[in-house]
């Protein structure tokens, strides 16, 4: 067992292949981004026979960092940019028109209780549903204006700013930011209202090919694994 370092007949066995008694799923949380158990400081763990269940991290909106993830997270908004920018620079060297990060809008980073007030603020369809990972924040608006006596109709579609949780290791915020530029991009597109079933599998699609073509900042295979 990875976590107290006895033979168990009973076990359980992670994505990482490291097994741990079954107990123990119930007593330590889980890395909220990477999913292994977080160790817990004290007498009970001390024989542990990982490194990965060395002490994590609690954050006060409920959610858990391993140990392994801890040194990589993020939680100042100039690195969180930063990231966002590698994944524009990607996305714009496929071919798709996203703006350089120079123009892109604002990225805020937050704990769960003010991501969820921010889904409601601007009734998002995440509102009603488990906490998402992040959101975008569209606005669209139709001007209509009378020329030589003929009415004119323009649209104009506006990402107001990007939110993620604080927090995630920079591979993981991400592939979480290129699901949020797949937003911006059918936003700032004009694409025509779609069901959130859809909107949100086009999106998970840019999150997919960052991770399988993405760069160095996408995570080792191991960690693109675990998110694919």
């Amino acid at each position: 067992c990875t976590v107290c370092g006895l033979v168990s007949v009973q076990y359980n066995v992670n994505f990482y292949g490291e097994s741990y008694c079954q107990e123990h799923a119930k007593q330590l949380p889980a890395c909220h981004a990477c999913g292994r158990l977080v160790g817990k400081s004290g007498p009970t763990h001390q024989k542990a026979a990982s490194a990965s269940l060395a002490a994590g991290c609690d954050y006060a909106d409920g959610r858990s960092l391993c140990a392994r993830c801890v040194p990589q997270a993020v939680h100042n908004p100039e690195d969180a940019r930063s990231v966002l920018g590698q994944v524009l620079t990607f996305f714009a060297n496929l071919g798709l028109d996203v703006p350089a990060l120079a123009d892109a809008p604002p990225l805020v980073l937050l704990d769960r209780s003010a991501m969820q007030r921010l889904c409601e603020h601007h009734s998002s369809a995440h509102a009603h549903q488990k906490c998402p990972l992040g959101v975008t924040c569209s606005r669209h608006s139709i001007r209509i204006s009378a020329q030589s006596g003929r009415q004119r109709r323009s649209e104009q579609h506006e990402v107001e700013r990007i939110a993620c949780l604080h927090g995630f290791p920079r591979h993981f915020l991400a592939a979480v930011l290129a699901h949020e530029v797949g937003h911006m991009y059918l936003t700032l597109r004009g694409f025509p209202q779609l069901s959130h079933q859809v909107t949100e599998g086009l999106c998970e699609l840019f999150s997919f090919v960052w991770l399988q073509q993405g760069p160095d900042a996408a995570g080792t295979p191991e960690e693109r694994g675990y998110r694919l």
